[in-house]
């Protein structure tokens, strides 16, 4: 069986929504996408075309809508890696 090198994942898009009262809202992140490198816009435009066509996801319809796409922030991106170490 080959070994797979695992990705280091510095850079991230976000799929978010807010939830709670209009003038205190918080973000509530639907779906991480990680990169090793900056996404381009062309990454940006295929992660949104996936999420907003791919029923797996439970976001068709919804890019650009209800849900919105973001730069992952460094600490999203460390609390990311931090949830994947632990659940592997």
């Amino acid at each position: 069986m080959e070994k797979k090198d695992k990705m280091t994942v510095r850079y991230g898009i976000v799929a978010y929504t807010l939830e709670g009262p209009k003038d205190k809202p918080s973000l509530s992140i639907l779906h991480f996408c990680g990169y090793a490198k900056p996404p381009t816009q062309r990454d940006i435009d295929a992660l949104a075309k996936e999420l907003n066509t791919d029923p797996e996801f439970g976001l068709v319809g919804k890019i650009g809508k209800d849900v919105f796409l973001m730069e992952a922030t460094d600490w999203m991106i460390r609390e990311m890696a931090r949830q994947i170490r632990e659940n592997t």
